[in-house]
């Protein structure tokens, strides 16, 4: 029992520690603020939030507490590696995705929430990975996987 008891002191302190690290170090690294601004009329609330080398980490748009309009997000570097848009906190518009290494990872196109039309998948080099057809969220159409080299793999 007292082996028991000391087992689980000393798991608590180790959560402990855990937590106090994560809020000291983890949270307070990324800075960020929110502001009110009006586009085409209607007020929104513009949040950004920077990484601890002070290079922006994203920007994001909320109305009513739901995502609207684009989220950007940027890599501890500087380069972009997320730009959506929203509408209700749902996908709706465009998606592009990059590698660390600035090459495209994802592009695709969602109507509220749903993947719409082509979605495509790149390797870390650049190369086309995968194309999937959608309609409605539903795939729709030809699957095509390629190699790295170009060829296709399957359909």
């Amino acid at each position: 029992m007292k082996r028991y008891k000391r087992q689980l002191r000393n798991v608590l302190f180790t959560l402990l520690l855990i937590g106090v690290v994560y809020v000291f170090f983890v949270k307070s690294s990324t800075k960020e603020h929110n502001t009110s601004v009006r586009i085409a009329g209607k007020t929104y609330k513009f949040w950004e939030g920077y990484h601890s080398n002070g290079k922006k980490r994203y920007e994001i748009y909320y109305k009513n507490n739901k995502k609207q309009l684009t989220e950007k997000r940027w890599g501890k570097r500087g380069a972009l590696i997320l730009l959506v848009t929203y509408k209700d906190d749902y996908f709706h518009g465009n998606l592009k995705r990059w590698w660390g290494n600035g090459k495209l990872k994802k592009e695709a196109r969602y109507h509220n929430g749903h993947y719409q039309g082509l979605v495509k998948l790149y390797y870390k080099s650049g190369a086309i990975d995968t194309k999937i057809g959608y309609d409605n969220g539903y795939k729709h159409g030809r699957y095509i996987h390629y190699f790295e080299n170009g060829k296709v793999n399957y359909t």
